[in-house]
């Protein structure tokens, strides 16, 4: 008996939808759909547990909002870098300048160095800044790099815009962490000279005994 080219398909997709329903199934993701028609692979997806339950499904959202955000995610994760204060800080004067092509803090790859390039050429301290801190203003500022090239200009101009407003956030952040870690710092390194002291103490009643 030979089949049809539609039949072949249709064969496959039933045997590909049984074996992702089985992959899902197991991790206890969604709700498996068994022994479907062809049609319904195509006219119904597998549907989360959580919104099966709730009734609050579609399947627009399940058809394009997930790949949407999982493309933004691996987008986001791919710009970011590291980002130390004082690159960070040089950025404030070409932003109040209205000037935004902004250079990234720049780190050689593939070896493990505590200073970035800027820092290692002045031979100054170099202190990164946080990954919860450094993560956005880093993200906008690679969507206002891409923006410059494709955008028109009053998306450029809002997305300018934006990205000030998340630098002087981020830059009041910033610097409220430093001053903090500053301040625990000064605690040790008190707490450390009142032991130094203490120790001094024994010695010298132990050599008057």
């Amino acid at each position: 008996m030979k089949f049809t080219k539609i039949q072949r398909i249709e064969f496959l997709l039933e045997e590909i939808q049984e074996i992702v329903q089985s992959m899902k199934a197991e991790k206890g993701d969604y709700v498996p759909h068994r022994h479907t028609t062809p049609e319904a692979i195509r006219t119904s997806n597998m549907i989360p547990l959580s919104e099966a339950s709730s009734g609050t499904y579609s399947g627009a959202q399940q058809s394009t909002g997930t790949n949407s955000q999982a493309g933004s995610s691996v987008i986001a994760e791919k710009d970011i870098r590291e980002l130390c204060v004082r690159c960070f800080n040089t950025w404030e004067a070409s932003i109040k300048a209205g000037q935004f092509d902004i250079p990234d803090c720049e780190w050689d790859e593939g070896r493990n160095l505590k200073k970035c390039r800027y820092c290692s050429s002045r031979r100054s301290e170099c202190v990164k800044i946080p990954t919860s801190l450094r993560k956005g203003v880093i993200r906008r500022k690679a969507e206002l790099h891409r923006e410059t090239l494709d955008g028109d200009i009053e998306e450029i101009r809002r997305n300018q815009k934006r990205f000030t407003e998340i630098y002087f956030t981020t830059h009041g952040k910033v610097k409220g962490t430093l001053s903090s870690e500053e301040r625990q710092r000064r605690r040790q390194r008190a707490a450390l000279q009142r032991e130094e002291q203490r120790k001094k103490d024994i010695r010298r009643h132990s050599e008057c005994i």
